[in-house]
């Protein structure tokens, strides 16, 4: 029986990779023009095109070929693959905004065609991590064709794959997903490939590049020509839906298929550090809109305010996870341009947020006592709200006016605020030094801390007001974090010190556990991807170049709610800024970073002794890792160590980390060439420009590892505080609009569908849980199984 080659035809188009959006999009316009001219011409082709965002620029602006592309969908020679918005990364974004990204997608291709894809189609994205099955299995999704990483070993081309919510998808590697000119020598190779493989159904990827391009003309005739020389095999122009239809039948028929679980992974691993800066505004736009929609949606029904269309946001959200920008292998400008569109869905997502809040606060019954004298500043109303369904306790930070005028009669250290409560209970405080740094010699604003409990997505009102004298303030009962000697601090979980000239913090826990915490810079002579041949030396960096010196060292808060220490850490040619800070009755070191390296062609790493055993955070699930070079994850690594000691870490950062020859190391910094693949190309070529200038960075430690979960979100999902105004309103002054149980369930989509809420919930303990959710006046429970998504409505 001969063997069928499916040919099929496709363009890969990056839109933004060595050129700009505005290039890259009208490309996609140029390239679809061209094949509808093909399939007009040639009535055994057929053609196959994903990216919702490229369907949508040719809708907008070449209204003419968007119905000539219909008409062929219609017609079943056009067929609409992927299922994205754009062929996104599949290791960076979070479960929630990858699933959404799929959910988009689909949906436009429903309003748009009829009918969502049933294929998944990423064959240059760099890897894929073990819960993509799940995300995909959750959006309809039953097939999954790929080609990266071309060299992890798999027992088949074609196999089941499966995550670890047991969706399941099948699943075909492709040689490749473009073909040359000239496609006889390209298919003479695919035929020898194929000799001794199992399966009678072979599917190749055929189109030209990367610009787009797609099936040439050329190309066609070729194909046509090598299959009328090679009778032994049927070549076939197929669509992705009847390829893997032709092989549905092949299993039904008797073809044995291999299982597969966890990653499709590595590949290209220099992008899970690449253009830091970029990726800290990823996660901070992905965050601050995650945290915008969850407020919106809930503060919308007792508001009866009209609830935003955050869809726009979430697009270009989308369009920056892309397989090109979010791993930073495009041009400088080009990740300028994308760096602009993520501060504009930063901003779109801030105001959504503020004007939810600024309904509430006028909902909410925010009444002050009087002033306490004469013609004295009023009392200020803030309203505090949690977005997270759980509740928060922690310290919030306040920071308020205490007149219109600075007040001259008061020192800048005079303790003369007092915050109280919605019963009016005097609630402990600790200042700590303000954001702006104009007139010390008197005082008119006040910054400080107090320890709060947030209901679940709920708000707390309280009262900021000005003493008319001095008074200590409030200290809770236990063990204050305070002040070590001149060079260190401490709780009753950590002790944290520095010596000026050492090369590592001393970081100890409450068991007398040593974590030595330190900076050095390695050599990297590699391109964007990191070594484009996986050369081992790219992926096991273990060229030291310098490790950095503490050279100043203050105390900048000491207790007793919180203590920091402000350390400046340096190379010979750059340095570093780091502030840690510790908490009354908290296992967690919170850590600011600013970096200055002015070093090329180098990575700089954070540097924790090396642990046993890592469980990652990677998008729909968590994966085990130990030895294995760079690896990504997305929001927080635990740590297991051989004396049973476990700690949690987390970042706001890039996603690379390792685990090898004496460390756990995260990657800070990377100095390497913008769009280069060159090896040493940053070393070579100085006048060429290289990520540089100020990074920031926050990230955690907590003694307890098994909460790191959900301190991370608290990083990316931190309470907001906004001021309010005096009035009596309906609702109390303290209240809570969404509450999900247990803790480790997580919120992968919280939509508005009508009158109606769309909610999709994941379970992350391992084993099965009944959730318990509380939505306004709704409430339902639900069984979900580990780590698959369940998707419900809510009737509020």
């Amino acid at each position: 029986m001969k063997k069928i080659i499916h040919l099929l035809p496709n363009a890969h188009l990056d839109p933004v990779w060595l050129w700009d959006r505005s290039e890259g999009l009208n490309e996609g316009i140029r390239t679809c023009m061209a094949l509808v001219r093909l399939l007009e011409e040639f009535p055994e082709m057929v053609f196959n095109r994903g990216e919702a965002a490229v369907y949508h620029h040719i809708e907008t602006f070449a209204p003419e070929l968007w119905e000539q592309i219909l008409a062929l969908v219609n017609a079943g020679r056009w067929e609409c693959v992927g299922g994205n918005w754009v062929q996104t990364d599949h290791n960076m974004p979070s479960t929630e905004s990858l699933f959404r990204h799929y959910r988009e997608g689909q949906q436009y291709f429903r309003e748009k065609f009829g009918r969502a894809a049933v294929t998944a189609w990423a064959p240059d994205s760099f890897g894929h991590s073990a819960g993509i099955p799940d995300l995909l299995a959750a959006n309809g999704f039953r097939y999954f064709s790929f080609m990266r990483p071309q060299k992890l070993e798999l027992p088949d081309d074609l196999f089941r794959w499966s995550g670890p919510g047991d969706g399941t998808l099948l699943a075909y590697r492709l040689i490749s997903y473009t073909a040359e000119r000239d496609v006889a020598p390209g298919l003479d190779r695919l035929a020898e490939y194929q000799a001794e493989r199992n399966g009678r159904n072979i599917g190749i990827g055929f189109g030209l590049g990367d610009h787009g391009g797609g099936t040439s003309r050329g190309q066609i005739e070729g194909a046509l020509a090598w299959a009328a020389a090679h009778p032994e095999f049927e070549v076939r122009f197929s669509t992705f839906r009847s390829f893997f239809a032709a092989l549905e039948e092949e299993v039904a028929s008797g073809r044995k298929l291999p299982e597969f679980r966890g990653e499709l992974n590595y590949c290209l691993r220099g992008c899970y550090s690449s253009v830091p800066r970029f990726k800290r505004l990823y996660r901070q736009a992905e965050s601050t809109l995650l945290r915008a929609e969850r407020t919106v949606e809930t503060v919308t029904p007792p508001t009866h305010a009209p609830s935003p269309n955050l869809k726009p946001l979430w697009k270009m959200l989308f369009f920056n996870s892309f397989h090109d920008i979010l791993p930073g292998s495009a041009i400088a400008r080009a990740l300028e341009q994308q760096s602009c569109q993520l501060s504009a869905v930063i901003d779109g997502a801030f105001e959504a947020e503020t004007a939810a809040l600024n309904r509430l606060v006028a909902a909410v019954d925010m009444p002050v006592p009087a002033a306490p004298a004469a013609d004295w500043p009023e009392p200020v109303p803030l309203l505090v709200f949690n977005p997270l369904p759980r509740p928060f306790h922690g310290l919030i930070e306040l920071e308020e006016s205490l007149d219109y005028r600075p007040i001259y009669r008061f020192r800048r250290e005079d303790p003369v605020v007092e915050i109280r409560d919605d019963a009016g209970n005097l609630l402990p405080a600790q200042e700590i030094p303000e954001e702006h740094n104009a007139m010390k010699h008197c005082v008119w604003r006040k910054r400080l801390l107090v320890p709060l409990e947030l209901p679940p997505t709920g708000w707390k009102v309280l009262t900021f007001a000005t003493r008319t004298r001095p008074a200590p303030y409030p200290v809770p009962a236990g063990i204050p974090a305070k002040s070590s000697g001149e060079n260190g601090i401490r709780n009753r979980f950590w002790q944290i010190s520095g010596t000026i000239g050492g090369d590592s913090l001393s970081l100890k826990n409450a068991t007398g556990t040593l974590l030595p915490l330190s900076f050095a810079l390695f050599r990297d002579r590699f391109g964007s991807w990191g070594g484009m041949s996986e050369e081992p030396e790219s992926i096991h960096l273990q060229e030291l170049l310098e490790v950095w010196q503490i050279r100043a060292c203050r105390i900048v808060e000491s207790g007793p709610l919180r203590s920091a220490i402000w350390f400046r850490i340096e190379g010979a040619a750059s340095h570093l800024e780091l502030t840690l800070r510790l908490t009354m009755d908290s296992p967690v070191i919170a850590a600011e970073l600013r970096v200055f390296c002015r070093d090329r062609a180098c990575r700089l790493f954070l540097r924790l002794p090396q642990a046993e055993q890592l469980l990652c955070d990677v998008p729909g699930g968590e994966v085990e890792r130990h030895v294995e070079g760079q690896f990504p994850a997305v929001g927080w690594v635990k740590l297991r160590y051989p004396d049973g000691e476990s700690f949690g870490f987390a970042a706001d950062g890039a996603f690379g980390y390792d685990n090898e020859e004496g460390f756990f190391r995260y990657g800070v910094a990377r100095r390497t060439l913008y769009a280069g693949d060159e090896v040493d190309g940053a070393s070579l070529h100085p006048e060429l420009p290289v990520s540089a200038g100020e990074l920031t960075l926050r990230f955690l430690l907590s003694s307890e590892a098994n909460t790191i979960r959900q301190r991370a979100e608290e990083l990316f999902q931190f309470p907001r505080v906004l001021a309010g105004w005096p009035h009596r309103g309906a609702l109390p002054s303290t209240g809570s609009l969404l509450t999900i149980t247990p803790d480790n369930v997580r919120i992968v989509e919280f939509v508005r569908e009508g009158e109606n809420i769309r909610l999709s919930l994941q379970n992350g303990s391992g084993t099965p849980v009944e959730a318990c959710i509380t939505f306004l006046e709704c409430r339902c429970r639900t069984e979900l199984p580990p780590w698959k998504i369940v998707t419900m409505t809510l009737h509020p």
